[in-house]
């Protein structure tokens, strides 16, 4: 891949992330709940949902909601910012390759990765709905990691 159309595609996959924050992340619609984190304190629901469980719904975004894997919890909006800094590597790595090291983008990008497919995982069985938000932002940091892969390719033709 040459190096315009890998910095086209990252900057494509930056796009993707960016925009992402803007977005829906996650839809739930009477999901059983035992408990809640409100400000920082943890309401608990003995056998219950609030209000009956009658209508109940939430809307999960970048900036209200986080993403906790193996007990590392970070909010939604940093796991994304993060995938905006390895879309950034991939477009520096596109533009003067020799002054990047290899690993950096596909580290930063790989963590990210981890974090979504965690996320993915967490939701199958749940209840919860995947929102535009977050398929963006895991398009676009697919097309990143593309375009480092390919990238890899085209150096041992």
């Amino acid at each position: 891949m040459d190096p315009q159309t890998r910095t086209g595609l990252a900057a494509l996959a930056l796009v993707l992330i960016l925009a992402s924050l803007g977005l829906d992340w996650f839809h739930l619609t009477g999901a059983p709940m035992q408990s809640m984190t409100v400000n920082g304190q943890e309401l608990a629901f003995p056998g219950a949902m609030p209000m009956g469980g009658a209508g109940f719904s939430m809307t999960v975004t970048a900036w209200n909601g986080h993403l906790t894997i193996a007990g590392l919890k970070l909010d939604i909006w940093l796991v994304a910012a993060l995938g905006c800094v390895g879309a950034g590597l991939s477009i520096a790595s596109a533009l003067v390759p020799d002054r990047l090291p290899r690993f950096a983008p596909l580290a930063v990008l790989g963590f990210v990765s981890v974090y979504f497919g965690g996320a993915l995982v967490g939701l199958i069985g749940s209840g919860a709905g995947i929102a535009p938000g977050f398929v963006a932002a895991v398009v676009g940091v697919a097309v990143a990691i593309a375009t480092q892969v390919r990238s890899r390719d085209n150096d041992h033709a």
